[in-house]
């Protein structure tokens, strides 16, 4: 049986999440690989993961995407990113083996990032698999 204070804190995180992807939605109305626009089918994905932000860090739009779940995957674990004018890129060929088996050739939707969105990936963009 849960305790309260784990029933209040499993709350606390379901809320935030859902004011983490509204947010994130606003500033990303699609996959930026697939080109999806379909929210029910994209996952909101954190640029800097949720365990390494701080509180103000977790729920801003800024650091997040929509992503198709499989390239979420991807994105999540750091073997692709995006460049500073929004390509797609990746070093390791483990990343474009599965990439050319989905047909993504690059970013479908390619358009610039907010200043904070760069931040975020630029940090990201360090820690891509080789």
């Amino acid at each position: 049986m849960k305790s309260r204070s784990t029933e209040r804190g499993l709350t606390k995180a379901r809320l935030g999440q859902g004011l983490f992807r509204h947010r994130v939605a606003e500033r990303e109305p699609a996959c930026r690989f697939t080109g999806l626009a379909r929210q029910q089918f994209l996952v909101a994905s954190h640029i800097k993961p949720w365990r390494s932000c701080d509180n103000s860090e977790r729920l801003i739009g800024a650091n997040g995407l929509l992503l198709s779940p499989h390239v979420d995957k991807l994105f999540d674990r750091h073997w692709i990113s995006f460049d500073s004018g929004g390509q797609l890129i990746w070093q390791h060929e483990a990343a474009g083996e599965a990439l050319r088996c989905w047909g993504i050739e690059g970013a479908n939707l390619i358009r610039p990032f907010s200043r904070k969105q760069e931040e975020f990936l630029s940090a990201h963009r360090d820690a891509l698999r080789h």
